[in-house]
């Protein structure tokens, strides 16, 4: 039981964070953790204007090497604490980005995609209040979630 209680206090702990680019299609955040500097990356996705794309990971790395997301942790408690630094980011950028309909990223890994889906159902509502949530299950990238924003405007 301790441990689940350690592990929702850490969600609710994010990491100092800052802007370090806002630009008229890329957004970064940095943040430090005790493995090292990790950045946010919020950026246009393929799919158009109102579809932003999310990456993370350790900072300064190539965009090709798609190490992104957590990883090398032996403490459930550490990668919490980033994914909430995540979700805290997302918030404020939201905040000033009210035309994105949706967001979109992507999990190569069984128990990463595990811990994201159970940390996105847990914490969207009370962050992104009106988003909501679908994963679609992949073979070669890997599992794909699309955070989208309902729309209340009844015709």
């Amino acid at each position: 039981m301790q441990h689940t209680v350690e592990l929702h206090e850490s969600f609710d702990n994010p990491f100092t964070w800052r802007w370090v680019t806002r630009g008229a299609e890329e957004w970064k955040a940095m943040f430090s953790t005790p493995a090292g500097m990790y950045d946010i990356k919020i950026f246009v996705s393929e799919f158009g204007e109102s579809t932003w794309a999310i990456t993370f990971g350790p900072a300064n790395q190539d965009d090709g090497d798609a190490k992104y997301g957590v990883f090398n942790f032996g403490n459930q408690t550490m990668a919490s604490r980033i994914l909430a630094t995540v979700l805290d980011v997302l918030k404020d950028f939201t905040q000033t980005h009210d035309t994105i309909q949706q967001y979109f990223f992507q999990s190569l890994e069984p128990s990463r995609t595990k811990l994201y889906l159970r940390m996105v159902q847990r914490f969207l509502g009370s962050l992104l209040p009106g988003w909501t949530v679908e994963m679609t299950r992949g073979k070669q990238y890997g599992d794909s979630f699309v955070l989208k924003k309902n729309d209340d405007r009844r015709e």
